[in-house]
């Protein structure tokens, strides 16, 4: 008769809780400038910028620099005495900066003056509006 048993194993009845997720990511602005080649362009952008703000800034010339080039140095420098561009580093094929400050309906102009290796020199220019937090 044992062929007749059938054995039904115990249920599992424990439910598993598990923490909430409460971590919120705060997604970054995008702050890239791409630089593009073939036509010349004084004029690479124009964007916003928070008052008080200190927010890096990203140029990259990998479209205009031409295969074997990288970039050897960069000048920038803002129109205003409230809202500064500081900090300048060249990163390969890119420049950062950093736009520090501003008074809120103020306008500017980022200059920048970019030499590469092939003794190329690009001047451009990106155009800000700082407006309230």
């Amino acid at each position: 008769m044992d062929e007749d048993i059938i054995v039904v194993p115990p249920e599992l009845r424990d439910i598993e809780l598990y923490p909430e997720l409460r971590a919120i990511d705060v997604e970054g602005e995008v702050r890239v400038i791409e630089v593009q080649g073939g036509r010349p362009m004084p004029l690479l952008a124009s964007k916003r910028h928070t008052a008080g703000d200190i927010m890096s800034w990203r140029l990259g010339y990998g479209r205009w620099l031409e295969n074997t080039a990288t970039i050897l140095s960069a000048d920038i420098t803002s129109s205003s005495l409230t809202c500064t561009a500081d900090n300048v580093t060249v990163l390969g094929r890119e420049i950062v900066f950093y736009l520090n400050g501003g008074e809120v309906g103020e306008t500017l102009t980022v200059s920048v003056a970019m030499t590469d290796s092939l003794d190329n020199v690009k001047h451009d220019t990106i155009a800000y509006t700082v407006v309230a937090p």
